[in-house]
């Protein structure tokens, strides 16, 4: 920043960009959307549409329009597309059900994907309002081309909310929907699943046609904020949801099976749960964990409620909750990742009243690190959801987070925020936009060139009109590689999962078994994969298959005993590591025949009649 550099404000004291110290954006940013409303609680997604290898922004206004914005070669928007136009279309009015009165906006991130393996993408959004106001909520599923643009709305959508809730949306009108839309394959079929929770106080999971998968909705008796994760959290085929509700009386966290049924007794806290579960491997036990916040309603009149964080494992049961002085109510969705260098994942929230970043040690849940987070013009409560990456190329992961009108940095691994924390600040960057924002920022390497780019999405200032606005930087110094949470629910699918189920190890090979004698069998083996803990040796019975025994890895013959002669027995032999075990090898061997005794060595036994005896 040169010595003549001074800060100035706009009039109606609103303040300006500073060239002397504004970060300078991306070519073609900032980008205004003329005849468009300001981008407020639409969350950013980064994916690739036009399938150029670099990813796209997909975000929502506050009229429920949907924005597909390029950022590399050109900054452009690629198409818009109304949403709640979509949804206000399908409504049927009568029988209790009124026309909407103004536009839906957008209060979640859309989520893309291909749902059904024809190898083009599509675009799932839904929006959704709050306070008894009189619009419609709904989710649309856009079908796109191989170059990213409209083909059409899927057959089958939109799909509509109900009005279950005098509030929030109010009675006449289909409640709103502020659950990003998660995407993955729920039933174990070969097409993926939405799902997606709603304040008409049920939780779907649909299938690309739009129709319900057996089993749902789920009726959670109170309304939903919160967006699912899924993860597999029983090893078997498909994925599990979980995802906050409401109480009457707090909150709960559902681990739900593929059917709607609980897979745990739903865990229970004396707030409702807003916060979107992040799911991920935090205590390094090759098993994956839900954290989660909670929510502001019941402390607004009790102010010691809901102040905490919480995780549980995989089966629903407690890792920790923390117990320190928080001071704020945690209602942000957290975001996982190495952050200070060690072994472990870390969890890392932003508490919103407080403008704090909080950092917590994910296998013990003790708090690492709090640090009050300032905009330039001071303090502000307004933190929304991080998102994590490597700002400066030091291999540790940093946190970013709107805060105002602007992203701070924070360097966690250093404990200092590394933007700028006052009007005049020092050689400290700045990324302000100008108007406040709402959600939470993006990472991507939209050039492809190794390095990140910061997006934001918000508005224009209001003294050259409310438009929506885009916000691009590259961060030259930063490290594309190393951004484990990229964006809100972690990436296109929102599916909130920083997990990557162990692979098994690979399968014995070269299975024999021979006759060692009439009453055994001896069974060999080899092994090419990776360092197993050992195999196992399971055999058949008339009832049951039963489990032999268990050698250690060096082991490649087993020799089981105590057999019948002249029998066929089938072994099936697996290897296994930590609690992933193959499927195993299937063997039949049979025991030699039964050799008859020699004559000579029969021995007779006559019995007299008794009275010579």
């Amino acid at each position: 920043m040169s010595a003549g550099c001074a800060y100035a404000c706009s009039t109606n004291g609103y303040p300006h960009p500073d060239p002397c110290f504004e970060a300078e954006q991306f070519a073609g940013f900032p980008l205004y959307i003329d005849n468009s409303a300001r981008i407020e609680y639409g969350f950013p997604t980064m994916a690739d549409l036009t399938n150029d290898g670099t990813a796209e922004l997909l975000v929502g206004n506050s009229n429920g329009v949907l924005f597909a914005i390029q950022i590399s070669p050109e900054a452009r928007v690629l198409w818009q597309f109304s949403i709640s136009a979509a949804v206000n279309n399908a409504v049927q009015v009568g029988n209790g059900i009124l026309p909407a009165q103004r536009s839906t906006p957008f209060r979640t991130a859309p989520a893309v994907a291909d749902l059904d393996g024809n190898g083009t993408l599509e675009v799932i959004a839904a929006v959704g309002d709050i306070l008894e106001t009189p619009t419609h909520g709904g989710i649309v599923v856009l079908n796109l081309t191989a170059q990213g643009t409209i083909r059409e709305v899927r057959p089958g959508w939109p799909q509509l909310a109900r009005d279950t809730s005098n509030a929030p949306s109010g009675a006449g009108y289909l409640d709103g929907i502020a659950s990003s839309p998660s995407i993955g394959d729920i039933d174990g079929d070969p097409e993926l699943e939405i799902v997606y929770g709603g304040f008409d106080q049920y939780i779907y999971v649909r299938n690309p046609d739009g129709s319900l998968v057996p089993g749902w909705p789920r009726f959670a008796r109170d309304t939903v904020w919160s967006s699912p994760a899924l993860v597999n959290l029983d090893q078997d085929a498909a994925l599990e949801v979980v995802i906050g509700i409401d109480a009457a009386n707090g909150g709960y966290v559902l681990g739900l099976d593929n059917d709607a049924s609980d897979l745990w007794e739903p865990w229970y806290q004396d707030e409702i749960v807003v916060s979107s579960p992040a799911v991920g491997d935090i205590d390094n036990d090759g098993l994956p964990e839900i954290v989660f916040g909670s929510g502001r309603f019941f402390a607004t009149q009790q102010p010691n409620v809901g102040r905490y964080i919480t995780a549980l494992n995989h089966d629903g049961t407690l890792l920790w909750k923390t117990t320190q002085n928080i001071g704020d109510v945690l209602s942000g969705a957290p975001a996982l990742g190495n952050v200070d260098g060690d072994a472990g994942l870390e969890v890392v929230i932003g508490g919103r009243s407080t403008s704090e970043v909080l950092v917590f040690n994910g296998a013990t849940g003790e708090m690492l690190w709090k640090q009050g987070i300032q905009s330039r013009f001071g303090n502000t409560n307004s933190l929304f959801s991080p998102v994590l990456g490597d700002y400066n190329g030091d291999g540790f992961e940093d946190v970013f987070i709107n805060i105002e009108a602007e992203v701070a940095v924070v360097d966690v691994h250093n404990r200092q925020q590394i933007t700028a924390r006052t009007i005049n600040p020092p050689d400290q960057p700045s990324y302000y936009t100008g108007y406040s924002l709402l959600n939470a920022p993006a990472l991507a390497d939209v050039d492809d060139n190794g390095t990140l780019e910061l997006i934001a999405a918000g508005g224009s200032r209001p003294d050259v009109g409310q438009r929506a606005g885009i916000n691009v930087w590259s961060l030259p110094a930063s490290d594309a590689s190393v951004s484990s949470w990229p964006m809100f629910q972690r990436d296109a699918l929102n599916t909130g999962l920083l997990f990557a189920a162990p692979e098994p190890p690979a399968e014995p090979s070269d299975v024999m078994a021979a006759a060692a004698a009439a009453e055994s069998i001896t069974l060999t083996w080899s092994y090419g994969g990776d360092a197993v803990d050992g195999f196992r040796i399971y055999r058949n019975t008339v009832n049951a298959e039963i489990l032999v025994d268990t050698v250690d890895a060096a082991t490649r013959t087993y020799t089981s005993a105590s057999l019948q002669c002249g029998r066929t027995y089938t072994y099936r032999i697996t290897a296994f590591r930590d609690s992933l075990e193959t499927e195993g090898v299937t063997v039949q061997g049979s025991t030699a025949d039964c050799v008859p005794l020699d004559p000579a060595e029969v021995v007779a036994v006559v019995y007299l009649p008794y009275a010579v005896r």
